[in-house]
């Protein structure tokens, strides 16, 4: 039988550092767990240690041999001799990080072989669904890749190095930020990695046409990679409202093959660049497990992924079957893990009741970081029509307002927009002036 990967020199380096100067070894400290050493004594030192850490006690070898003393531990660490020769394997802990993180490699190394291990015995089992067990086997090892075991807590050195480089990205205009491709709410919203935005709307309003419009004006224009998720409407369909937008051809002469020659030459030279871009569609009414999976394709394919857009989220596969308010709540809960897991903006658009709340859960409200509502009152049956600059007219099909509900990292209000119909979608109000 193959030995599982380890590296027993490393791991006594890293306690023998803890062991000379324990405050130090922060690092250690909150990257490193006992599932990352493999004997059973350094794992006991380890915990002695952290615990004297904790309580902010001094250690040093005599310590810790009273330590473990007191807790009938010390033949099982090792015995007298291992903790006094531990403690003097280095003689600094410059390079403690380094160390640390060999041991982190090799348990994600050991983490892998036994998850694969079990996800082939539970396969000789004949499960009754196997998708079920492709999604969970494949959503444990992108664990293991985004963890390091059970962290004490965030390294402050590695966040504020983040957090800095966010500032500084931003200043430079080099960040990762999606554009809405409005100006007036590219001036509200910033579409960071990790925020969760839902589009809600009532049926037929065109939250589709927005979360669309987003999407692949970041694709075309600026080079972004995005999975598209529709469980409303065929691939075919979404493709040809983006011709429109971006050709200027009515989308019903599209949609009716009414249309000349040169205008199919401009179509064609459209989709010959869009099929050089970098996204993937994903069609059907999937699972926050099913679009996981299609994510880490397009990661695998690109490298990365920018964006996530689901459209929409209570045609969204539930992973149980519960109350209908429960069910979406999870779903709405799921996307917000998706956009921390994989670090990137998720999009998804959501139909709303009477009252103006997303249909069927409040739930959704509490997951989301951004919350627009969009609205078209002649759409809607409105008989006035009320505009930001206080005018009062009869409503036309083109008015359209988005009410900002909330933001977690911007400011509130309303956007005045205008609705091109002919080009499937839409445009800031100074624009159409």
């Amino acid at each position: 039988m193959r030995k599982l990967p380890s590296n027993i020199q490393a791991e006594q380096c890293v306690l023998s550092a803890m062991m000379l100067d324990i405050s130090e070894c922060g690092y250690a400290c909150a990257e490193l767990s006992t599932e990352h050493f493999t004997k059973k004594g350094d794992q006991l030192i380890f915990e002695c240690l952290i615990e004297m850490y904790n309580r902010n006690d001094p250690v040093d070898v005599v310590t810790v041999m009273e330590y473990l003393k007191n807790r009938n531990q010390v033949d099982l660490a090792g015995g007298v001799r291992y903790i006094n020769d531990l403690s003097d394997v280095v003689l600094s802990t410059a390079n403690i990080e380094y160390h640390s993180n060999i041991l982190i490699k090799k348990w994600k190394l050991r983490k892998t072989i036994n998850e694969s291990n079990n996800t082939i015995e539970n396969c000789y089992d004949d499960p009754e669904n196997p998708d079920k067990l492709i999604n969970n086997a494949v959503t444990k090892l992108m664990k293991i890749t985004k963890s390091s075991g059970d962290r004490f807590f965030v390294n402050p050195l590695n966040s504020n190095k983040k957090a800095l480089k966010e500032i500084s990205d931003s200043m430079n205009s080099t960040h990762r930020l999606l554009k809405m491709d409005i100006s007036e709410l590219d001036n509200y919203v910033q579409l960071r990695p990790g925020t969760l935005m839902i589009i809600k709307a009532d049926t037929s309003v065109g939250k589709t046409v927005l979360g669309m419009q987003v999407a692949f004006s970041n694709i075309a224009n600026r080079g972004k990679v995005g999975l598209i998720v529709t469980g409303e409407m065929a691939e075919t369909e979404l493709l040809m409202r983006e011709y429109a937008r971006h050709t200027g051809i009515p989308a019903w002469r599209i949609f009716s093959g009414k249309i000349g020659t040169e205008e199919l030459e401009k179509i064609n030279n459209y989709a010959e660049f869009l099929t050089a871009c970098k996204y993937q569609i994903a069609v059907g009414s999937l699972s926050i497990q099913e679009i996981r999976r299609r994510v880490q394709q397009v990661i695998h394919k690109y490298g990365l992924i920018d964006f996530i857009i689901i459209d929409y989220l209570q045609k969204m596969k539930p992973v149980l079957n519960e109350k209908r308010e429960r069910e979406i709540a999870g779903l709405s809960s799921g996307c917000k893990d998706l956009a921390m897991e994989f670090e990137c903006p998720v999009i998804a658009m959501s139909q709303v009741n009477s009252s103006g709340q997303a249909r069927e859960s409040r739930g959704i409200e509490q997951d989301t970081d951004i919350e627009m509502y969009l609205r078209r009152p002649e759409k809607e049956g409105f008989e006035e029509y009320e505009r930001i600059n206080g005018d009062t007219s009869a409503p036309t099909e083109e008015d359209a307002f988005v009410k900002i509900t909330k933001n977690r990292k911007g400011k509130r209000g309303t956007i005045e927009l205008t609705f091109v119909g002919d080009r499937q979608c839409f445009i800031g109000w100074e624009e159409h002036e």
